[in-house]
């Protein structure tokens, strides 16, 4: 298996897109109360993956050092509020 399609994911009403406008995934209206929902939550994974690496290596490897926990609860944090928001920050549109 490949990774995933690099860089920041964008919603574009029921379709994510890449910054460029490559189409990567659409929500089915067939869904209609969830369709924004989902679509937020799936243009956020490239953010929430990072997140989570980021948190792994911070808990499990040892990042190497000092930790700054701050850091990693920020950058979980922004993941977090990205996928639950309502296209405030990954909407095209």
């Amino acid at each position: 298996m490949n990774g995933h399609t690099p860089g920041k994911w964008i919603k574009n009403l029921n379709r994510i897109e890449t910054e460029s406008g490559e189409e990567i995934a659409r929500a089915s209206y067939r869904m209609s109360g969830h369709v924004q929902a989902n679509t937020t939550l799936i243009a956020a994974a490239p953010e929430l993956l990072g997140a989570c690496q980021a948190a792994y290596r911070a808990i499990v490897l040892g990042n190497g050092g000092e930790i700054d926990w701050d850091v990693v609860a920020d950058q979980l944090r922004a993941a977090i509020a990205a996928a639950e928001a309502e296209g405030v920050n990954h909407d095209k549109s």
